[in-house]
Protein backbone atom coordinates (compact mmCIF):
# COMPACT_ATOMS: atom_id res chain seq x y z
CA UNK A 1 0.00 0.00 0.00
CA UNK A 2 3.04 2.61 0.60
CA UNK A 3 1.45 4.56 3.30
CA UNK A 4 3.50 5.90 6.02
CA UNK A 5 1.18 6.13 9.06
CA UNK A 6 -1.32 2.74 8.40
CA UNK A 7 -0.60 -0.97 7.72
CA UNK A 8 -3.43 -3.14 6.25
CA UNK A 9 -4.82 -5.99 8.25
CA UNK A 10 -2.80 -8.33 7.38
CA UNK A 11 0.32 -6.81 8.41
CA UNK A 12 -0.21 -6.45 12.09
CA UNK A 13 2.58 -7.49 13.98
CA UNK A 14 0.73 -6.98 17.79
CA UNK A 15 0.90 -3.90 20.47
CA UNK A 16 -1.55 -1.72 20.78
CA UNK A 17 -3.24 -0.84 17.85
CA UNK A 18 -6.37 1.06 16.46
CA UNK A 19 -8.11 -0.49 13.20
CA UNK A 20 -9.71 1.70 11.03
CA UNK A 21 -12.91 -0.11 9.21
CA UNK A 22 -14.53 1.17 6.04
CA UNK A 23 -18.44 1.46 6.67
CA UNK A 24 -20.02 0.23 9.32
CA UNK A 25 -18.16 -2.36 11.21
CA UNK A 26 -19.97 -5.68 11.24
CA UNK A 27 -19.57 -6.50 15.41
CA UNK A 28 -17.66 -9.62 14.90
CA UNK A 29 -14.35 -9.35 12.28
CA UNK A 30 -11.23 -7.85 12.99
CA UNK A 31 -7.97 -7.35 11.56
CA UNK A 32 -9.85 -7.95 7.97
CA UNK A 33 -7.34 -7.50 5.30
CA UNK A 34 -9.43 -4.56 4.18
CA UNK A 35 -8.81 -2.98 7.00
CA UNK A 36 -6.36 0.25 8.03
CA UNK A 37 -4.04 -0.29 11.77
CA UNK A 38 -2.88 2.38 13.07
CA UNK A 39 -0.03 1.72 16.02
CA UNK A 40 -1.38 4.05 19.42
CA UNK A 41 1.90 5.64 19.68
CA UNK A 42 0.80 7.43 16.30
CA UNK A 43 -2.77 7.94 17.05
CA UNK A 44 -1.48 9.91 19.97
CA UNK A 45 1.68 11.55 18.97
CA UNK A 46 0.29 12.96 16.47
CA UNK A 47 -3.56 13.99 18.21
CA UNK A 48 -5.36 12.07 16.19
CA UNK A 49 -7.56 10.89 19.23
CA UNK A 50 -8.05 14.58 20.22
CA UNK A 51 -9.17 15.52 16.46
CA UNK A 52 -11.77 12.26 16.47
CA UNK A 53 -13.21 13.16 20.14
CA UNK A 54 -13.77 16.78 18.96
CA UNK A 55 -15.89 15.71 16.36
CA UNK A 56 -17.52 12.31 17.89
CA UNK A 57 -17.43 13.44 21.48
CA UNK A 58 -18.64 9.43 21.93
CA UNK A 59 -15.34 8.75 20.56
CA UNK A 60 -13.70 5.91 22.38
CA UNK A 61 -10.75 4.63 22.34
CA UNK A 62 -11.04 1.71 23.73
CA UNK A 63 -13.81 0.25 21.59
CA UNK A 64 -15.80 0.53 18.45
CA UNK A 65 -16.70 4.10 17.30
CA UNK A 66 -18.71 5.10 14.13
CA UNK A 67 -17.98 8.10 12.17
CA UNK A 68 -20.60 9.26 9.86
CA UNK A 69 -19.81 10.89 6.91
CA UNK A 70 -20.64 14.25 8.14
CA UNK A 71 -18.21 13.69 10.99
CA UNK A 72 -15.72 12.51 8.50
CA UNK A 73 -15.79 15.90 6.57
CA UNK A 74 -15.31 17.81 9.75
CA UNK A 75 -12.24 15.46 10.59
CA UNK A 76 -10.90 16.88 6.93
CA UNK A 77 -11.58 20.68 8.02
CA UNK A 78 -10.34 20.34 11.09
CA UNK A 79 -6.73 18.29 9.97
CA UNK A 80 -6.35 20.87 7.02
CA UNK A 81 -6.36 23.96 9.52
CA UNK A 82 -3.93 21.80 11.35
CA UNK A 83 -1.75 21.03 8.82
CA UNK A 84 1.26 19.60 8.68
CA UNK A 85 1.97 15.32 9.83
CA UNK A 86 -1.83 15.43 10.81
CA UNK A 87 -3.18 16.47 7.99
CA UNK A 88 -0.97 14.16 5.69
CA UNK A 89 -2.51 11.08 7.49
CA UNK A 90 -5.98 12.22 7.10
CA UNK A 91 -4.89 12.45 3.27
CA UNK A 92 -4.18 8.90 3.64
CA UNK A 93 -7.28 8.08 5.53
CA UNK A 94 -8.88 9.74 2.68
CA UNK A 95 -7.28 7.84 0.29
CA UNK A 96 -7.91 4.75 1.82
CA UNK A 97 -11.76 5.60 2.12
CA UNK A 98 -12.37 6.25 -1.73
CA UNK A 99 -15.32 8.45 -2.69
CA UNK A 100 -18.37 8.08 -0.14
CA UNK A 101 -21.88 8.44 -0.08
CA UNK A 102 -23.57 11.63 0.75
CA UNK A 103 -24.86 10.34 4.30
CA UNK A 104 -24.19 6.99 6.45
CA UNK A 105 -21.25 5.53 8.19
CA UNK A 106 -18.18 6.81 6.12
CA UNK A 107 -16.00 4.12 9.18
CA UNK A 108 -15.40 2.64 12.56
CA UNK A 109 -12.58 2.91 14.64
CA UNK A 110 -12.39 -0.66 16.77
CA UNK A 111 -9.96 0.82 19.48
CA UNK A 112 -7.28 -0.82 21.30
Amino acid sequence: MGMKYFDSGFEVKGGCNHEFVQGKWDGETYWSDDSLILDDDILNGLNLSGLLDSVAPAYDPFGPTEFTVEQWKAVREKAAETGGELEFLIQELEGWLGPLPDAGIAFTVLGV
